[in-house]
């Protein structure tokens, strides 16, 4: 890091001894001509300029960055002070406009990482501002203030958040936990079918309904779930016998589950021999995480047939494809919920919250007696209050956020743009489009492809076969320009410079390798873990990339 911070001196003496504005041209003797005398008046004005208007006048941001205050009739000085007094940013020809926006609204830049942590980031927006959600923003600031007093207002942050998630998903957040894996547990979901036996009447129910929610003392017993052939399952428990990652079928236990397998085209009789074999709920992917496999509308219609026709409970894993695939959950694609609609669904990641919601038009659950939205509710607190604690306020609140802001912002039908755009970008790289799978910006790539290797971003990694790209759903991530000229190919050269001095400025380290997606190490403790190339950003790992790094941006072996 010495060297860096001697190239950053340099910078700043050569900033210091410049002459002209680097963003509008405006000699310094010039501005001095035209402007009252004041002491830095001149390295203010480059701190603060965005270039000129159309009138060639300089100009800088109309708002506050931080507090959004109107600043446009300004002026450099007083902006100047605004954010040195109001927010404690010292803004320098080193330290400048730009760099203090790429902090504060980094939304407005194309990402280089399509990891985002394993899918954990669908945005880099701030969630708690005034302008998404007014309570939301209290909320935060109390617990930011004092996080202990934060509690005393959970009941009230649990309501608001179940009535958004419902809103914009269609259906209720009954038990949460801390892990997707945790949620998809044959013992668990079993005691929820329990749980809404004892509080839905079978009275005015259609008695074949009620009958999937009336278990055997087997299936009470030792229960077991279907799930369907290339299903991710679980990091543990039963579900990880059929993980495609060997670390966790290396810790697997329980009841191997009934595999169903979607292109047999027998999918009712297996769904009946399932049955037969205790298995008391089915769980399916419209998107297969294994090779992104996206389910067809057919299969679906069986599925949703055979769950009806056997009363089998159907859970659809939502964890990945949810807001990513063109609608809050990818099952309410008009293609596929014109068949029919799940009892229960997995969701996680992206959202915050991880857990089970039920949909209260599922194919089972819809034709139970009709129970009003107040009775729903009952039976959704009921089973929190008795048998499983709410999350954390933070954690309610920041999912919260997530759900108001994908719902203002209408991001299942940003998600289309954006995988549309990737997708065109990547046949133009000579990619087939039937070598690029998933399902609108939730993409599948198969590994060691040149077109995808020398993408140069962080993908997240899917198994042996496959990696995935996982972008944010922020508005930039749509503009095929944009991201040719930020992300793809030598002209996206200046922008990842701008992002590899940025983190180094922030001491970050992106811990993905750039072509397999798998975590890599990082911090002080890399002995034998190469750094990040300094031109492309780019950081393969040994077993993708061994020996010296072929950096293409510059055609030459450059050591990253």
């Amino acid at each position: 890091m010495d060297v860096t911070d001697g190239k950053a001196r340099k910078r700043s003496n050569q900033h210091t001894a410049t002459s002209h504005c680097p963003q509008c041209g405006v000699g310094r003797n010039e501005f001095h001509k035209s402007n009252r005398p004041g002491q830095g008046l001149f390295s203010k004005h480059c701190s603060l300029c965005l270039g000129n208007d159309l009138t060639g006048k300089p100009r800088h941001f109309g708002e506050c960055l931080i507090c959004h205050k109107d600043v446009s009739q300004s002026s450099s000085e007083a902006v100047y002070k605004h954010y040195q007094e109001k927010h404690n940013q010292l803004l320098t020809q080193d330290r400048t406009i730009h760099h203090l926006h790429r902090e504060v609204c980094p939304e407005d830049y194309p990402d280089l990482d399509f990891n985002q942590h394993y899918g954990l980031l669908l945005t880099r927006q701030n969630c708690f501002r005034d302008k998404i959600n007014k309570p939301l923003t209290e909320y935060w600031r109390t617990f930011v203030g004092t996080p202990t007093l934060i509690y005393n207002e959970l009941r009230d942050i649990r309501d608001h958040y179940r009535e958004a998630f419902s809103n914009f998903f269609g259906a209720d957040p009954i038990t949460l936990h801390g892990h997707v894996s945790d949620a998809a547990n044959p013992l668990l979901i079993t005691s929820l079918i329990q749980h809404l036996k004892n509080n839905i009447s079978p009275e005015d129910s259609e008695k074949s309904a009620y009958d999937a929610f009336k278990l055997r003392k087997e299936q009470t017993r030792s229960p077991n779930l279907a799930i369907m052939e290339g299903s991710y399952g679980t990091g543990f428990g039963p579900l990880a016998y059929n993980a495609p990652c060997p670390w966790s079928s290396t810790v697997a236990c329980g009841t191997k589950p009934v595999v169903v397998r979607m292109g047999s085209g027998e999918i009712d009789q297996q769904v009946k021999r399932a049955k037969a074999k205790h298995c008391v709920a089915l769980l399916v992917e419209i998107v297969r995480a294994r090779d992104g496999c996206v389910m067809t509308a057919e299969q679906w219609e069986m599925t949703v047939q055979a769950c009806r026709k056997h009363r089998m409970i159907l859970i659809v894993d939502e964890a990945m494809t949810a807001i990513r695939c063109g609608a809050p959950f990818a099952h309410q694609l008009p293609e596929y919920e014109r068949h029919g609609r799940p009892d229960f669904i997995l969701f996680g990641k992206g959202i915050r919250t991880n857990g089970i919601a039920i949909d209260w038009k599922g194919v089972n659950v819809g034709i139970l007696r009709k129970i009003t939205a107040e009775e729903q509710v009952d039976v959704v607190v009921m089973w929190q209050k008795r048998f499983t604690e709410i999350a954390p306020p933070e954690i309610l609140l920041q999912s919260w956020g997530i759900i108001a802001l994908a719902q203002q912002q209408d991001w299942p039908q940003r998600s289309i743009r954006i995988g549309q755009t990737l997708r065109t970008i990547l046949m133009s790289f000579g990619l087939k489009a039937t070598s690029i799978w998933g399902l609108h910006s939730l993409i599948w790539l198969r590994r060691g492809e040149s077109a995808v290797d020398d993408s140069a971003v962080m993908s997240a990694n899917a198994g042996p076969h496959y990696t995935r790209w996982l972008p944010v759903m922020d508005t930039v991530m749509m503009s095929e320009e944009e991201m040719r000229n930020k992300v793809f190919g030598l002209g996206s050269l200046t922008h990842r410079r701008q992002v590899v001095e940025y983190f180094l400025n922030k001491g970050w380290w992106l811990g993905y390798c750039s072509r397999c997606g798998d975590t890599m190490e990082t911090g002080e403790d890399r002995e034998g873990v190469r750094d990040r190339c300094m031109v492309c950003f780019a950081r393969p790992c040994e077993v993708c990339e061994s020996g010296p790094h072929k950096c293409f941006a510059v055609g030459v072996e450059r050591r990253g």
